[in-house]
C-alpha cells in the first residue's frame, strides 16, 4: 500500500491506524514496548503485576481487530492485520547500549510470540494464540488450528485462532463448529484423510470467512498428502508422521 501513497498520506494512515490500536492496548493495561514501522510490540505484567493479563491480552487483540475493521469502513481501504499472542517468562528491563537504551523484553517467549504472529499470514487468521495463553483464558472463543514447529525451535506449539469473547464462546453455532473442527483434526492426525476432508467440507464453520484461509490450507495440504509421499517437514526426527507442521519460514 505504501508504494501507492505519498509520504504525508502514508504517515496520516499509519497514525490513524496506530492511535486506536494503542488506545485499545492501554485500556487493557498493556505496556507498549515499541512501534516497528506499521507494527506494535506490547507486553503485560511488567513493570507492574497485572491480574488476569493473558485474558486482557486476548481482549486487547479482539479490540484491535474491531478497530481495524472500523477504520477500513471509514476509509474504504482494505486494511488487515495479524496478531500473535503467547504467555511465558521473559527478561524485562533497560536494554541497549551504554549511550542509548529502551525498556523492553527479550527471551524465548518473545521470539516464539513473533513466530506465532508470522503464522497469521500463512493460516489467514487475524489472531493466533499459543496453548499457554489459551489455557489462561479458556472461557473465550478459541478454535484449535494446528500443531506447528516454528523456525528455530524444535518443540511444537499448538496454535489456536481467537474468534471472540466469552459470549461468543457460548454461541451454539460456534460450539458445534468447534467440535466439528476438533473431529477433523483427530482424523487428519490419524491420516484418515478422506474422512478428514469430508468433515472439513461439512463443518459448520466452513462458511465463516475468518477461517477461510485455514480451510483452504488444509484442503491443499491433504491433496498433497494423498497425491504423493509425505514431505520431510511433515515427519518427526524418526521419519514418522506426527501431524505436526514444520514451518519453513518466519
Amino acid at each position: 500500500m505504501s508504494e501507492t501513497l505519498d509520504p504525508t498520506t502514508l504517515t496520516a494512515l499509519l497514525n490513524g491506524l496506530l492511535t486506536p490500536m494503542t488506545d485499545v492496548l492501554l485500556e487493557q493495561e498493556a505496556t507498549i514496548d515499541k512501534y516497528i514501522g506499521d507494527a506494535i510490540m506490547a507486553f503485560w505484567n511488567a513493570p507492574l503485576a497485572i491480574a488476569d493479563h493473558p485474558r486482557k491480552a486476548c481482549l486487547a487483540a479482539l479490540g484491535m481487530i474491531a478497530a481495524v475493521e472500523r477504520m477500513g469502513r471509514e476509509t474504504g481501504r482494505d486494511i488487515r492485520v495479524g496478531i500473535g499472542l503467547h504467555s511465558g517468562p521473559a527478561c524485562v528491563g533497560n536494554l541497549g547500549s551504554i549511550r542509548r537504551f529502551s525498556y523492553s523484553a527479550i527471551g524465548d517467549s518473545v521470539n516464539l510470540c513473533a513466530r506465532i504472529e508470522g503464522l497469521t499470514k500463512q493460516y489467514g487468521i487475524a489472531i493466533a494464540v499459543s496453548e499457554t495463553t489459551r489455557a489462561a483464558a479458556p472461557e473465550l472463543a478459541f478454535i484449535e488450528i494446528d500443531r506447528v514447529s516454528v523456525v528455530g525451535r524444535k518443540k511444537p506449539v499448538t496454535i489456536y485462532a481467537l474468534l471472540g469473547d466469552a459470549e461468543a464462546a457460548k454461541d451454539a453455532g460456534f460450539r458445534a463448529g468447534q467440535s466439528a473442527f476438533a473431529a477433523f483434526l483427530m482424523h487428519y492426525r490419524a491420516r484418515n484423510f478422506s474422512s478428514a476432508l469430508k468433515l472439513l467440507t461439512d463443518s459448520e464453520l466452513s462458511s465463516d470467512r475468518r477461517l477461510s484461509g485455514v480451510y483452504r490450507l488444509y484442503q491443499e495440504r491433504i491433496a498433497d498428502l494423498v497425491g504423493g509421499p509425505l514431505d520431510e517437514f511433515e515427519r518427526d526426527e524418526d521419519g514418522n508422521w506426527n501431524g505436526v507442521y514444520y514451518a519453513r519460514s518466519k
